[in-house]
């Protein structure tokens, strides 16, 4: 007998991820979609099919597995492979002892740019009609621009509204010398909370306009006029200003393939040259806007000038730097303990809400070792 009803990570594996609540109405809470609206367990000859249905019908149809996942394939569309993994509310309990910390894990909800793109268009059906289109800088220009495409609608500077009390509307790209003279002026930004930005900005555009954000936090005001989902009410964090908001400070992060390009170029110690060149001049993927917590590499300790001075050179901050204890290559990669150094550290601090991993695997085994979220990198999505 399988009991169903809890949360989820629902990997549309390829395309994208997020948390998936089955609720024990059969309903689906968070992270409904417009084909992810219902859930079912049947009994089909003693096998247990856990399936999904929604606006097109039954879209998804898993199967349970040994290690508690649910594994599928959607029915229609792409056709891409499924796995909907439970998500743990304890770590395991060795390391619960052995670190002396008892810790609630933390709940975090990803939306990546997959999503993003998904939800922009959804959200663009659902809108009255518009005739232009300002995106509030830096991160609503993202979803202002999805929009005017999707639409096909002009978009406008925001400071053209703040100017005059009318606005020159321009005819669309491909609008055959057309133009929209009904319609709303819509202002469009990612995310809403405490409404402070859309407040301030009442006070200076002069011209009539109404207000959009994709996604909402769930409070008694909302300050937009038209939104596409409200947020759950735990931790947030988006691709698009990964690095870039409050969690760097609850956070730790692996270097290489997060921070900067990955060694690819094989043996350290055959390579040693090259490696050299490599940490001086690896280049840089993602440069954090504020401090982060902590950084934690497989890098060996003997390489720490070499490694602050690339941090330093590229203005990354940081609290504290761990690296490999490990005196060679050699008996670094024989005790293959990245993973457990990376948890312990993890482990080390109840505060930290995440840890960011270049390798899939790691991901999987720090997750698995501390019972906290893992954002991995090659998946683009926490396990």
């Amino acid at each position: 007998m399988h009991s169903v009803p809890g949360l989820y990570h629902y990997y549309r594996v390829g395309f994208d991820e997020r948390e998936l609540e089955l609720l024990p109405d059969g309903t689906i809470g968070i992270g409904a979609d417009s084909p992810e609206q219902r859930w079912e367990l049947r009994d089909e000859n003693g096998d247990a099919r856990l399936v999904f249905s929604g606006d097109h019908g039954e879209i998804c149809e898993l199967s349970p597995e040994s290690d508690g996942c649910w594994r599928g394939r959607w029915l229609q569309f792409e056709k891409m492979r499924i796995e909907l993994v439970p998500r743990h509310s304890q770590p395991l309990r060795s390391l619960e002892r052995r670190s002396g910390i008892a810790y609630i894990p933390n709940r975090f909800h990803y939306i990546s740019y997959a999503q993003l793109v998904r939800d922009c268009i959804a959200f663009a059906r659902r809108l009255p009609p518009v005739r232009a289109i300002a995106g509030i800088p830096r991160s609503g220009l993202i979803p202002a621009s999805l929009l005017a495409l999707d639409l096909n609608v002009p978009m406008i500077a925001l400071e053209s509204l703040c100017e005059n009390e009318s606005v020159e509307i321009p005819v669309p790209r491909r609008g055959f010398g057309r133009r929209a003279q009904d319609g709303i002026i819509l202002v469009v930004d990612d995310t809403s909370a405490s409404g402070r930005q859309i407040d301030h900005l009442r006070t200076l555009i002069r011209v009539p306009v109404q207000y959009a954000a994709i996604y909402v936090e769930d409070r008694p005001i909302i300050h937009v006029d038209h939104y596409h989902s409200k947020l759950p009410n735990f931790a947030q964090f988006y691709e698009w200003t990964m690095f870039h908001d409050g969690n760097n400070r609850s956070l730790l992060t692996d270097l290489d393939g997060v921070l900067c390009d990955d060694w690819t170029g094989g043996s350290e110690d055959e390579l040693a040259v090259q490696y050299q060149e490599f940490l001086e001049n690896a280049h840089p993927r993602r440069i954090p806007s504020f401090s982060v917590k902590g950084i934690v590499t497989n890098r060996l300790e003997r390489h720490r000038p070499e490694t602050e001075a690339w941090l330093k050179r590229h203005g990354i901050e940081y609290d504290s730097l761990v690296m490999s204890p490990h005196l060679t290559f050699s008996a670094r990669d024989a005790a293959r303990d990245a993973a457990a150094r990376k948890a312990d550290a993890y482990m080390a601090d109840p505060t930290l809400k995440l840890f960011v991993e270049s390798d899939d695997a790691q991901a999987r085994e720090i997750a698995l070792r501390t019972g906290r979220p893992v954002f991995s990198v090659a998946r683009n999505g926490v396990v």
